[in-house]
Parts: structure tokens; C-alpha cells; sequence
């Protein structure tokens, strides 16, 4: 049952994959309040991390800060990097997630106390299939596409992530996205 459902959701992230590499996708542009995108990633993934026994963390985003982008396909692209964050913990672990803007983006910053990635393996994360060290990650499930597909999504939005890590002391990753549209003054209160 395991095997049938872990070729299943690779086959669906092999999919997934391969249509946003083609351009064969469709953006649904939309301001986007970057506390609820975390917010809402953070309470879907909070009974896996519980069961791994990893606290998550948010910083005081700012209620006004905000993303253009695709709400679907950036809730995919936040889980996907939280899961990790989660799944490659250590027990009693963290994983402190904030944003600011800079530069007219906005960047996410996921940061975990977890097992880390060797410096040599980190430019390759975001290669398609690519797993670090089979025998670190035997017992976790994945595919080694759901980088690639972060990778994919951030590009299409005009933005891109960057990986720090250190083995053994945990990995930041940094999501640059465009910012939203700022409320013009002229626009409140009408209506």
C-alpha cells in the first residue's frame, strides 16, 4: 500500500513538474497577504510536525505585506519547503518561519535546526530526482522532485529561492517573491 501511494504521488509531482516547466500553466494573479499563506501552510502541516515532534514558529509578519502571485500554486510551493523542513528535523527541533520585503520583494525565510545538507549536495537540491544521501533519508518518503517544483513556481512568478545549510546544524531557505500592489491612499475608505 505504501509503494502503490508513494508511486502515486510521484507520478502526480512528475506531472506537476513537467507542466510548469512547459509554460503549460496558467497563473491566477492575485494580491496575496503573505501572513495568511504562511498561516494557512503552518496549520495544515502542524499535526505533521507534532507527530515529529518539531515546533513551528512564525515571526510578526507584517499584516500589510503581501505577493502577487498564484494562491494555489504557492500554498504547493510553501508546503513542499515546510514539509522538509519538518521531515528532515531532528525530534525536539524547530522551524522558525519569517518574511520581509527588500527591494520590492518580498522574502520568505524558512529556518530549521535540522540534519542540514552537505555543502557539496546543495547545488544540487533543485535538480529533478536528485536526493541527498539515500542512506540519511531511507525512511522518509519523497521523490526528489519537490524542490524542482519550488524552483519551478518561484521562477514563474518572477522570483527564485536560495539554499544556506550546514550538515548537522540545519538549512535556511530564502523564497524571493515580487511584492504585492500597495494600497493607494486614494483607494481607501471608497466603497
Amino acid at each position: 500500500m505504501l509503494a502503490a501511494r508513494t508511486m502515486s504521488s510521484s507520478v502526480r509531482k512528475l506531472l506537476t513538474l513537467t507542466r510548469l516547466s512547459a509554460d503549460k500553466v496558467e497563473l491566477r494573479l492575485e494580491p496575496i497577504p503573505v501572513r495568511e499563506l504562511i498561516h494557512d501552510v503552518a496549520k495544515l502541516l502542524g499535526p505533521l510536525a507534532r507527530q515529529k515532534d518539531v515546533v513551528l514558529e512564525t515571526s510578526n509578519i507584517p499584516a500589510s505585506l503581501s505577493v502577487r502571485g498564484d494562491r494555489e500554486h504557492l500554498l504547493e510551493l510553501f508546503t513542499n519547503l515546510l514539509d522538509n523542513s519538518i521531515k528532515y528535523n531532528v525530534p525536539q527541533g524547530r522551524v522558525h518561519i519569517s518574511a520581509r520585503n527588500e527591494a520590492k520583494f518580498v522574502i520568505c525565510e524558512i529556518r530549521d535546526a535540522g540534519i542540514g545538507i552537505p555543502s557539496h549536495a546543495l547545488e544540487k537540491v533543485f535538480d529533478r530526482v536528485y536526493r541527498v544521501d539515500h542512506s540519511r533519508s531511507n525512511e522518509i518518503e519523497g521523490s526528489g522532485l519537490g524542490l524542482s517544483i519550488c524552483k519551478e513556481i518561484a521562477g514563474l512568478h518572477g522570483g527564485k529561492i536560495e539554499m544556506r545549510s550546514r550538515e548537522g546544524e540545519g538549512t535556511v531557505v530564502s523564497v524571493y517573491l515580487k511584492e504585492g500592489e500597495k494600497e493607494r491612499s486614494s483607494d481607501r475608505g471608497n466603497g
